[in-house]
């Protein structure tokens, strides 16, 4: 089971064990240890594939709620949607649906990521996550038209576009945030996303323009930097935990497993024979002494009856109408009595019974 950190390879995981190897680093938070880091990987690779998963249902069904808005848009109410630019976001936002379809099919498929690994499928991960932050932002129409040619670059952008601008930077700040919070990589494998998500917000200022005055645009960018950092701290402080964690159970298991290896390579010594207990030490004051001291002259049916009462009132002695035994099955026979199952108040339980009582 590779998505457990408790099934770690030992013979990998060995060497960082002891003078502290398994500590990770103070700025990356990589263990020392490539293959410590990439059972701890392996560990969250569940998490991954789940916050993905779920990601990729909610872009699906958003990004077909658009389809469907834009294509009614263009079909029926063209004025309406005329500065959304409906007919030329759709074969964008298709294109963006069938990627996140396919990841879907490819999530569902175990063995695609077992194939992978655990290190390439969070690469793999990273890079999907990161070539869509600037497609959010081009899909916008705030740049949409320069960017398909149908205004000139020179053309300034229209202050009616301020409200499309700002729409851009919030779905960037949550997209941003939300990949910080719910899918479970790595904090350094974050640096290609943050990157990204600043290009997407700087580039088209320089290039394309804007429709707002440039100290709300300033004011925008301050926002998103600092959100940015603030899921990046959190996502560091979450994950270092995390693997302090991890290095505590792999420090426990590996130092288990070098006992039991210990053990194993030292002969086992014999055990030596247990004193006989004198019969002074036997306690000869309570009811069940009373009752199970060797008395060869007593009445074998009085003495189950004795054995009975006593356990009645001790309270562990459990009647037969207790026992529902299951039929023809036995599980093991010897030769003064059979084992079989049954049920003690719904509990699957085993019974010892004598030959004489095989018929009933």
């Amino acid at each position: 089971n590779r998505s457990s950190a408790l099934h770690v390879d030992y013979e990998r995981v060995l060497p960082p064990i002891g003078p502290m190897g398994c500590r990770p680093r103070r700025w990356s938070l990589h263990f020392e240890n490539a293959a410590t880091e990439e059972a701890f990987v392996a560990s969250r690779s569940d998490q991954v594939v789940f916050g993905m998963y779920a990601a990729c249902v909610v872009v699906s069904l958003l990004l077909l709620m658009s389809l469907l808005t834009f294509a009614y848009g263009a079909l029926f109410v063209p004025d309406v949607f005329a500065g959304s630019m409906p007919e030329q976001r759709i074969p964008l936002v298709a294109f963006c649906f069938v990627v996140a379809c396919t990841n879907l099919v490819v999530l569902r498929s175990k063995c695609f990521v077992s194939f992978m690994g655990p290190i390439v499928f969070e690469r793999y991960v990273m890079v999907h996550l990161s070539v869509l932050v600037p497609v959010c932002a081009l899909i916008n129409p705030t740049y949409l038209p320069k960017i398909l040619g149908s205004t000139p670059l020179s053309e300034p952008i229209a202050p009616e576009r301020a409200y499309h601008y700002a729409g851009m930077a919030m779905l960037l700040i949550a997209y941003v945030t939300t990949v910080h919070t719910v899918i479970a990589v790595r904090w350094s494998s974050l640096w290609l996303l943050e990157f990204m998500a600043l290009l997407s917000f700087i580039v088209p200022v320089f290039f394309l323009g804007l429709p707002v005055p440039l100290f709300y645009a300033l004011e925008h960018f301050a926002i998103y930097l600092v959100t940015i950092g603030v899921s990046s701290l959190g996502k560091r402080q979450s994950e270092l935990g995390e693997r302090e964690s991890f290095s505590r159970v792999a420090a426990e298991r590996t130092l288990r497993c070098i006992a039991e290896r210990k053990a194993e390579s030292h002969p086992i010594a014999a055990p030596k024979k247990a004193k006989k207990q004198s019969e002074s030490s036997i306690p000869t004051t309570s009811p069940s002494a009373t009752l199970f001291r060797p008395n060869k002259e007593a009445d074998p049916e009085e003495y189950l009856q004795g054995v009975e009462n006593l356990g009645k009132r001790e309270g562990w002695y459990i009647p037969v109408s207790d026992m529902r035994c299951i039929p023809d099955v036995i599980l093991g026979r010897g030769g003064f009595g059979f084992v079989l199952p049954a049920l003690y108040h719904g509990a699957s339980v085993v019974v010892k019974a004598p030959l004489s009582s095989a018929r009933s």
